[in-house]
């Protein structure tokens, strides 16, 4: 297993191939900017904004999966708007939202199915508020 995010397992075996690439993780940190009069701006460290992940999904029917249903199922997490834990490895990243998802189909067949699609997905490192 490569990872997981919520129920969505990306793994490559003999029958099937669901895994990603373009893996970007941004970690930002806050700062309030004080102006001083005829000088340079002060910094003071604020905290931390929360962590962003954005990756890209090849879904090709070519190698077992079913790229509508693989993009449905995307959509459902989205639209629950709940929070899931985020594996790569034994990596355990934390609770993140899937915030947005764009999809490119790349190939049709003559019936209208998808047989090859990419999908980025832009996920938002969730914190629950009680445990801060």
């Amino acid at each position: 297993m490569i990872g997981t995010y919520g129920d969505i397992v990306f793994n490559v075996s003999a029958d099937k191939v669901k895994t990603f690439g373009d893996f970007s993780r941004e970690t930002k940190i806050k700062f309030a900017k004080h102006e001083i009069y005829n000088g340079k701006p002060v910094l003071q460290h604020t905290g931390a904004e929360n962590c962003t992940v954005s990756m890209s999904i090849q879904l090709k029917a070519s190698l077992g999966v079913n790229p509508k249903q693989e993009i449905d199922k995307l959509k459902q997490l989205a639209d629950a708007g709940e929070e899931k834990a985020l594996v790569v490895g034994e990596e355990i990243l934390g609770k993140y939202v899937l915030e947005s998802i764009s999809e490119k189909r790349e190939h049709i067949d003559n019936r209208g199915n998808i047989i090859n699609a990419s999908v980025t997905i832009k996920l938002t490192e969730y914190v629950d508020y009680e445990k801060q």
